[in-house]
């Protein structure tokens, strides 16, 4: 029996994509060790973020001055457990953050959840009491499962609307390199995390494919994925349909170990920050990305897609010169020349996952997720 993944419904790469390129990433201060392990980030103001440790620290927000990299305040959340905090999101003009405590490198946690609190304003100070928000993921059966279902950890999630989207962080062996996005309702409560699609990321490395932060910029317009050596910016989608539009991707120029991101006040600048370990970090940079997506050597379309049957890879609105189909283990397997033509016999494949990619020859690619099995 042969399973399939279609472009229309579970989108990977969907849109042209340029070939990575790197921005430059400038330093603006070193943080304060108190935040050693930052893991989340909401800009307050040009002169302030709010941020989070992960796992290992106490329950606790910090508000650091941009200019100095100083805590100016902490504020301790109430009814609230630092299990595995990952992120820190805005809420859509609700009036609430959300801070995501669903790290499971383990992949073994039944306790996986969101804390909803108050927006604290920049001089709050004592603390805040904090909604859970829990759910699991509606195909994880076992806990852990096997190694190559190793892709129920999370670092990234954004509010939009009424619902929490969350993407999943993937440690499978071999690696297969890509991102399952989910959502939930953003209500106080239990829930079961609704699967949305899957998004293409990396399989050379885990520190190059593994999600660990999300921003969503105010007007909703652009979407921004970071792991901790790339950064993917997805715009010129409709509505919330951010996997069906257009993608660029960026490579950080430095091996550091980029946690988490958030629109810096425009839509084109972005705040990041890294944790510290042995090569460095624990600062804190902004990185300008337009240039990268506003280039007339850029030319994106927003139709074109690629999808599975049983037996082809087919696509629209794009031209491959090339088909490459790779193993989970980053070995291709089979590539070939393509004509005009809108689809393409797959190759015979043992069961497993692999990752099919159509390149134009001006470099564009579409990449696509499929699965056989027997």
């Amino acid at each position: 029996m042969r399973f399939w993944l279609s472009g229309l419904v579970f989108i990977l790469n969907a849109a042209q994509q340029i070939t990575a390129q790197t921005p430059d990433l400038r330093l603006i201060t070193s943080l304060s060790t108190v935040v050693n392990e930052t893991s989340g980030l909401i800009v307050q103001s040009p002169d302030s973020i709010w941020t989070l440790n992960d796992s290992g620290d106490s329950n606790r927000l910090y508000l650091c001055d941009t200019t100095t990299g100083a805590v100016a305040r902490d504020i301790l959340v109430v009814g609230a457990i630092n299990t595995d905090w990952e992120e820190l999101l805005p809420g859509d003009n609700d009036g609430y953050w959300y801070i995501g405590d669903f790290g499971n490198n383990f992949q073994n946690r039944t306790n996986l959840k969101l804390y909803r609190i108050a927006q604290p304003t920049t001089n709050y100070s004592g603390a805040v009491f904090a909604e859970s928000i829990n759910f699991s993921y509606e195909d994880q059966t076992a806990f852990p499962p096997p190694l190559n279902q190793w892709y129920f950890d999370c670092e990234a999630a954004v509010v939009w609307g009424d619902s929490i989207f969350l993407f999943t962080k993937d440690w499978t062996v071999p690696l297969i390199g890509f991102t399952r996005v989910f959502w939930i309702p953003k209500s106080p409560g239990t829930h079961v995390a609704q699967f949305v699609g899957t998004f293409y990321t990396d399989n050379t490395s885990y520190p190059r494919g593994g999600i660990t932060g999300a921003t969503l910029s105010p007007d909703k317009s652009r979407l921004v994925l970071i792991s901790n050596r790339k950064m993917w910016v997805f715009y010129n989608y409709a509505g919330k349909q951010f996997l069906n539009g257009s993608v660029a991707e960026l490579d950080f120029p430095d091996n550091l170990q980029k946690e988490a991101v958030a629109f810096a006040g425009d839509a084109c600048t972005l705040y990041v920050t890294d944790e510290v370990n042995a090569s460095g970090g624990g600062n804190l940079y902004s990185v300008d990305y337009c240039d990268f997506i506003n280039s007339t050597n850029n030319p994106i379309t927003t139709t074109a897609r690629a999808w599975a049957t049983p037996t082809d890879i087919c696509w629209l609105d794009f031209a491959p010169q090339t088909l490459q189909v790779t193993q989970s283990n980053g070995q291709t397997i089979y590539q070939t020349q393509v004509d005009q033509a809108t689809c393409h016999p797959l190759p015979p494949m043992a069961a497993g996952w692999y990752v099919v990619q159509l390149v134009s020859a001006q470099g564009l690619r579409l990449s696509l997720p499929i699965f056989h099995g027997r």
